[in-house]
């Protein structure tokens, strides 16, 4: 992965944490630089090999909430606990 850091998720994303949550909901970890996505200079295997089994395995194998959200052009990514994966995500 790369250097982390433990951040608050914005306001924004707070009002789509279910209220039943607790214990880290409401966190993100924030990977300043990820190194897959560095490496492999490629959304398509970002996406593939990393962002869908991480989140599936968070959300169907740990009963854990979290969507990732990586940044292509400053490389980070985003893991954001108590929120599932969006349509969007769904999508890519």
């Amino acid at each position: 992965m790369g250097p982390c850091s433990l951040e608050g998720l914005a306001p924004e994303d707070l009002a789509d944490v279910p209220s039943n949550l607790c214990g880290g909901a409401g966190a993100q970890v924030l990977v300043h630089r990820c190194r897959f996505l560095e490496e492999s200079a490629c959304a398509s295997i970002c996406v593939n090999a990393c962002k869908i089994p991480t989140q599936a395995f968070f959300n169907e194998e740990m009963g854990v909430p979290m969507r990732m959200e990586p940044d292509y052009e400053t490389l980070e990514c985003r893991f954001k606990f108590g929120l599932r994966p969006s349509a969007a995500d769904e999508e890519e």
